[in-house]
């Protein structure tokens, strides 16, 4: 095959490898550039920022920059107080070294007063520090509690194969247990982001199936647009990432309580 592919002859092992790429060539798609450049000119990491993956703050920034609502947050050093943030609040390690923060038991949710954002900090060193041990913790994003109607995961990746595309799937910790997902090249337009919402069936109660309270699906559309502008910066990141983001009810809006951003 190597041999075949080298000499500019596509060849599979398979007969069904070889329908599925007859298939994706002709269903492929250009991307919709759809005056998207205007409003991704900006976001751009800063000079300082050409690899790596950010800590949630810094992804958070980003995210607000494409135009997508995040929660309020504040980062604040061990020991510090929190002010202009409204009680109750999730309280999150802050490290790039830890993308992966409920798994290391780094977030606490649901922290009622500043005597029990003293004890979440606490237990949340205490956990860290039995999961990654030469992880030096001193830093702490605090953030308001967000209510909603569902979550949903959005995200935007480089795939080696097909170039830039955006995701959406149900949110929360589970979401890639479900493999309920919907996939385009982006970026999208508003019509794209509207199918890639009708596609994923475990999003049918945010729709109104069954008199459920509709959520805010003209938001959660901007917010897939808005994501899938990556595909228009100088430098996209490789991933990016909002799980979960929050869905109001209609009218509402959609906000980011949680993110991740990787650069190559």
């Amino acid at each position: 095959l190597q041999l075949l592919a080298d000499a500019g002859i596509a060849a599979f092992r398979t007969p069904e490898a070889c329908a599925d790429a007859m298939r994706a060539f002709f269903a492929w798609e250009a991307p919709t550039q759809m005056g998207l450049a205007a409003q991704s000119a900006d976001v751009q990491p800063s000079d300082n920022i050409v690899s790596g993956t950010l800590d949630e703050a810094a992804s958070l920034a980003l995210f607000h920059s494409l135009g997508i609502n995040v929660a309020n947050y504040a980062v604040i050093g061990d020991g510090e107080a929190v002010s202009g943030l409204d009680f109750p609040l999730a309280v999150k390690a802050l490290s790039a070294e830890l993308p992966h923060k409920t798994e290391a038991g780094a977030v606490q949710l649901g922290v009622a007063s500043a005597e029990e954002l003293i004890n979440a900090i606490r237990d949340i060193k205490s956990n860290v520090a039995a999961h990654q041990p030469d992880l030096k913790l001193n830093r702490f994003l605090v953030e308001e509690m967000i209510e909603g109607v569902g979550e949903v995961l959005i995200g935007f990746r480089l795939d080696p194969q097909v170039g830039p595309v955006v995701v959406l799937a149900p949110g929360g910790i589970l979401a890639e247990v479900y493999g309920d997902s919907a996939i385009r090249a982006a970026p999208i337009d508003r019509a794209q982001a509207f199918e890639m919402i009708a596609d994923v069936k475990g999003l049918a109660p945010l729709r109104g199936y069954r008199n459920l309270p509709k959520g805010d699906v003209e938001a959660l559309a901007d917010a897939l647009v808005a994501i899938s502008g990556f595909a228009l910066v100088a430098q996209p990141p490789a991933e990016a990432e909002i799980n979960p983001l929050i869905v109001r009810g209609e009218g509402e809006g959609v906000v980011a309580v949680d993110g991740l951003v990787v650069y190559t």
